[in-house]
């Protein structure tokens, strides 16, 4: 599978707003961070919240569809004379441990792509014991540490306070809570604690402007304009998504925010000027 044909067409799909496809994203997350990246019919209907697996597997399946659609890359499997699309994400293993027989197996490229994205994250395993270590070891306080470390994996006040101010992405206005991301501006690991959990240290982001604010390819001015690093081609823009105009709203951007902001324009956006 060529993955950018794959990075594209999962972002493409993120921009719909159809229940559809919603409820296929939350599938495939949960697909993502299933053991193993195994998953029964039956674990995929709960967490689109659908009370029938089979429902769940023709809901995957017509996503699949559309996925494979935008992709041009074709199910490698026929019954009946008819493709089966769900295997545009995943191959069907035998398993004895389940009642049906079978489980599905995620596609590797396919949860490279989400990786790339940003639509999912690596913060399992040793990443979050070298966090949780780390902020024991910076702030001490068993209740900022849990505070911190809630914040930084998404689950704490941290997040809630960035989906109640935002409403949906700083940029896009993308409101599927279930794909955007609590970004620091200034990096969590630099922080007091105090900035840490501070809400305008923080944007609501879609996943793909997540990873580029993150690494430094995009940043913003003092009025809240987009700025580009030179290090990031125009072919990368448009895999990517990124539209150059986009700005976050000034009735949102406070000089609070742009404290913080001045902190990664200095030191995490690659500006080759």
């Amino acid at each position: 599978m060529d993955k950018a044909r794959l990075k594209v067409a999962l972002q493409e799909l993120s921009c719909d707003s159809s229940l559809e496809v919603k409820n296929g994203f939350k599938m495939l997350i949960k697909h993502y961070y299933s053991e193993g990246q195994l998953i029964t019919a039956a674990n995929l209907s709960k967490a689109a919240g659908y009370d029938s697996y089979e429902v769940a597997n023709k809901q995957y399946g017509s996503f699949a569809r559309k996925f494979s659609e935008k992709s041009g890359i074709k199910s490698p499997v026929l019954r009946d004379a008819k493709p089966v699309w769900t295997f545009a994400l995943c191959d069907e293993i035998q398993s004895k441990q389940h009642q049906t027989g079978y489980v599905w197996k995620l596609r590797s490229e396919i949860a490279e792509a989400l990786q790339e994205l940003g639509i999912v994250k690596v913060t399992t395993g040793s990443d979050v014991i070298a966090d949780i270590r780390e902020a024991e070891t910076k702030f001490g306080s068993e209740k900022y540490c849990t505070s911190i470390i809630q914040a930084r994996i998404g689950q704490g006040r941290f997040r809630a306070s960035l989906i109640n101010y935002w409403e949906g992405c700083a940029l896009t206005g993308c409101s599927e809570e279930g794909l955007l991301v609590a970004s620091h501006i200034k990096p969590w690991n630099q922080c007091s604690p105090q900035e840490a959990l501070s809400m305008t240290n923080g944007l609501l982001l879609i996943p793909n402007l997540d990873k580029a604010f993150d690494k430094g390819f995009i940043s913003f001015n003092s009025n809240g304009g987009m700025l580009i690093s030179k290090n990031l081609s125009d072919i990368d823009l448009q895999l990517l998504g990124i539209d150059q105009g986009l700005s976050i709203p000034r009735e949102k951007y406070t000089s609070e925010h742009d404290e913080f902001m001045s902190f990664h324009r200095n030191n995490i956006f690659q500006n080759n000027s």
